[in-house]
């Protein structure tokens, strides 16, 4: 590839850090280094983001397939925006006002009229970047009302889950798991954040059972708790690649590539946190393992029946 690839972007007190491999060292690139804290505090996060896909739609640069979940979310804008009917249309306008403007030499009134048509046409232009960024990394996931709100972050929480699974090759996951997935699509942070504190603080992950009696309809739970027990408890050896694949796509999907996520979660290793934690929650931590070590048996059982019938 010829292109200034991105491979992460982490914003983080203030702090913009660009991780960026460069393949056209002559080329005009507006993340033109690792550190873009000035651009960030000069312009703002919405702008800063909105800079940076302009950069990849005139090909200054490109987003890695492997990138963290703002280069995917940036990425999606892009490649909307890039088949985008009103963004081509705005960007024509501009193209036919600078056309219009290279006419004249002089600066007569019909010059000076193009040029403030010309500057309103870029306000015009950013604007609707910013939208289109604001629309997908800021809106909460949600499901569509009837006027069709938050019809993009959908989509783009569709395909990104889709490409989640695809890389990790979770192919037996049906139509009608995924529908599911967002018609009842509601699971909290704070709620991911206790289920990393329940599975630090028991010895049977019951943060998971947690999670599977709070969202009955998310597959992902679901399917990581039937692979985890197959895999782990029953040493069912064909499960351990989706075990580990379901784990990359909870982790990957729910943004553990967060900065501020990784900073809460390991500072749920603090001795004293974990003290406490467990104090509070004790009679849940008991509960959900023993939900877990029953569900166990419940598996160990089917299985047992199964081999029996088999012989």
């Amino acid at each position: 590839m010829n292109y200034n690839i991105i491979e992460s972007i982490e914003i983080n007190e203030g702090k913009a850090i660009v991780d960026i491999i460069r393949k056209k060292e002559n080329q005009e690139c507006i993340i033109d280094k690792q550190d873009m804290t000035e651009l960030l505090q000069v312009n703002g996060e919405i702008r800063f983001f909105s800079l940076i896909v302009k950069e990849a739609l005139t090909k200054a640069v490109e987003f890695s397939s492997n990138g963290n979940q703002t280069v995917k979310q940036l990425k999606y804008v892009t490649d909307n925006l890039s088949k985008d009917k009103k963004y081509k249309e705005k960007r024509e306008n501009i193209s036919r006002l600078l056309r219009n403007i290279y006419r004249f030499q002089d600066m007569n009134k019909e010059r000076k009229t193009n040029e403030k048509q010309l500057d309103k046409a870029y306000d015009d232009l950013n604007t609707y970047i910013d939208i289109k960024v604001k629309e997908t990394i800021y809106a909460e996931l949600k499901i569509p009302n009837k006027k069709g709100d938050s019809q993009m972050n959908i989509k783009f929480y569709k395909e990104l889950l889709d490409e989640l699974l695809e890389v990790n090759q979770i192919t037996d996951i049906t139509e009608e798991q995924k529908e599911k997935f967002f018609e009842k699509y509601d699971l909290l942070t704070k709620d991911v954040f206790h289920y990393y504190e329940l599975t630090l603080n028991s010895q049977n992950q019951s943060g998971i059972i947690f999670l599977k009696e709070k969202y009955p309809n998310n597959f992902i739970i679901s399917e990581l708790l039937d692979s985890k027990i197959k895999y782990i408890d029953l040493r069912m050896k064909e499960y351990e690649d989706r075990y580990w694949g379901l784990c990359s796509v909870f982790t990957a999907f729910y943004g553990v590539d967060n900065n501020d996520i990784k900073q809460e979660i390991e500072a749920m290793t603090d001795k004293e946190r974990r003290s406490k934690f467990v104090e509070k929650n004790y009679k849940q931590i008991e509960d959900c393992e023993e939900k877990y070590l029953k569900l166990v048996d419940e598996y160990r059982q089917k299985l047992y029946e199964k081999q029996e019938s088999e012989i």
